[in-house]
């Protein structure tokens, strides 16, 4: 699951963009944050597939808060691994264009 936490601007204090966190709501141990489990995430090999994930709700939560007037953007951590895919810029363009209110 997602969460948001604003980034604000020091001078107008008005938030210029959210950044978003990911929280594992683990069915025994409650709610995991990133450190508990992201590096399981790389070690399977599944690094790339789940930031992608990742990006796709960010980028549909992002538009739909557009579309209602809300004019912000969304920070994305992305993993180390997938920052090196040459195929990264074309997978962030197709999202791009998929996005749905």
């Amino acid at each position: 699951m997602l969460h948001y936490q604003p980034i604000v601007h020091t001078g107008s204090h008005r938030i210029v963009r959210l950044e978003a966190l990911c929280r594992w709501q683990h069915p025994r141990r409650g709610q995991l944050l990133p450190k508990d489990f992201i590096d399981l995430t790389e070690h399977d090999g599944i690094g790339a597939p789940f930031t992608i994930t990742v990006l796709r709700q960010a980028l549909h939560d992002c538009s739909r808060w557009q579309h209602a007037g809300h004019r912000v953007g969304v920070a994305v951590n992305i993993s180390p691994r997938l920052l090196a895919d040459s195929s990264l810029l074309a997978t962030i363009e197709g999202l791009l264009r998929l996005r749905v209110p």
